[in-house]
């Protein structure tokens, strides 16, 4: 993501009406607008950006404007960001469309949202009678897929409808992933087994897989139909998806919470109970500890391209990490506290490379949206949800706004 700006919008009453300055983290100035009192009466955050736009050399829907630590929709009038008698309104400007993000809760609702457009969400998919553990989006082609701990798995178009119900004994799903391509799901469970499904099927193609103990996460290729699976046991297991059968076992001695492994290289990124990150490389047989966080791992995830990783843990902290040179480089969310009253514990985190950039979910109901490349301290507040925690998270770039 580009590096912030800061917009600093002169309100003072004279003939020429509001200026707005854009100014550079710096404080170079790289615009000024001359808005005249009757548009100012008239602007909203939507019609401020597509102002901005030439000058700034930022499509409109590539905008974000953040009041503090808050996303504003296209809707929010700019007048009413300004006190009466107040003379300025500082906003943030990051670049880089926000258009698309989906949420599981607690309350059993899984939510679909566009923060640049609206406080609200989009969509409420609700058919799950307890906690949405797990989800994935295929959006550009409309559908969804939860796991829930009811025991249920449900395939949704992307209006809420539910068009499959899944599910086998009651048993709940940790993880789940979708081939899109043929329709076929699989899901681990706290039974310990893997359970492969088609969409619409009653029951599951194949179940099997067996781990000791329940199935936290995995990881998938589909193309040759290889999962790696990690569970409380600390073993991570290599399966043959088509045939059930374990091909490789590698054990870290500790509980493994998440993961993500490199079907190239045969290395696996795995978070524990314990908050200890572990870099594993299967062919050597080699395991290096990369120590910082002081809770439970709820997230590791990598671009093994260019070496980069981010963390996710109940310290309340995200962490940005250099895999070659194994090396801690960044420490997101250690002024949450000071900023907020309280540690927004983190429970799930989408990652965007490309973009570099990150939405996180919390317990306290919070979405946040992350600078990575700028490495900015404090994550900005884009949705929330009172009263029902989010557990799981699924975003797709860059997509054009409707």
């Amino acid at each position: 993501m580009a590096g912030d700006l800061a917009l600093v919008l002169d309100t003072d009453e004279v003939v020429c009406g509001v200026v707005v300055v854009v100014l550079s983290m710096a404080g170079n100035t790289l615009v000024e607008l001359k808005v005249f009192p009757k548009e100012w009466q008239g602007m909203t955050v939507g019609s401020l950006k597509r102002k901005l736009q030439d000058a700034i050399a930022c499509a409109a829907e590539c905008q974000n404007l953040l009041l503090g630590s808050t996303v504003l929709p296209n809707s929010c009038r700019m007048s009413e960001l300004v006190a009466e008698g107040e003379p300025r309104i500082s906003l943030n400007f990051v670049r880089g469309r926000l258009q698309r993000i989906v949420s599981g809760h607690t309350d059993g609702v899984l939510r679909l949202w566009n923060p640049s457009h609206s406080e609200q969400p989009l969509v409420e998919f609700r058919g799950h009678t307890d906690h949405v553990l797990c989800v994935a989006v295929n959006l550009r082609m409309g559908n969804l897929v939860t796991g829930s701990r009811d025991g249920t798995i449900i395939a949704w178009a992307s209006n809420g409808f539910p068009v499959g119900r899944m599910t086998d004994e009651g048993i709940a799903p940790s993880c789940l992933d979708v081939d899109w391509t043929n329709s076929k799901i699989l899901s681990g469970h706290q039974d310990g087994k893997l359970r492969l499904w088609r969409f619409n099927s009653k029951a599951p193609l194949k179940s099997g897989w067996t781990h000791p103990r329940p199935v936290t996460c995995f990881a998938v290729e589909w193309p040759s139909m290889r999962a790696v699976t990690g569970t409380w046991d600390g073993q991570l297991r290599v399966w043959d998806i088509e045939n059930c059968e374990c091909l490789l076992k590698f054990g870290l001695f500790r509980p493994i919470a998440c993961l993500s492994f490199d079907w190239d290289t045969l290395c696996a990124l795995s978070g524990g109970a314990d908050g200890t990150l572990q870099l594993s490389e299967f062919e050597g047989g080699s395991t290096h500890a990369l120590k910082g966080h002081g809770g439970r791992l709820v997230r590791a995830d990598a671009d093994w391209v260019a070496h980069r990783a981010l963390t996710a843990s109940w310290d309340g902290s995200l962490r940005l990490w250099d895999l070659e040179q194994k090396v801690l480089l960044h420490t997101f969310g250690r002024n949450t506290k000071k900023r907020l009253g309280h540690v927004a514990v983190p429970s799930c985190v989408v990652v965007d490379w490309l973009g570099v950039r990150a939405v996180s979910g919390h317990r306290n109901g919070c979405l946040q949206l992350w600078d990575i490349g700028g490495r900015q301290e404090a994550g900005c507040l884009v949705v929330s949800v009172e009263k029902a925690p989010v557990l799981c998270l699924a975003a797709e770039w860059d997509l054009e706004a409707p």
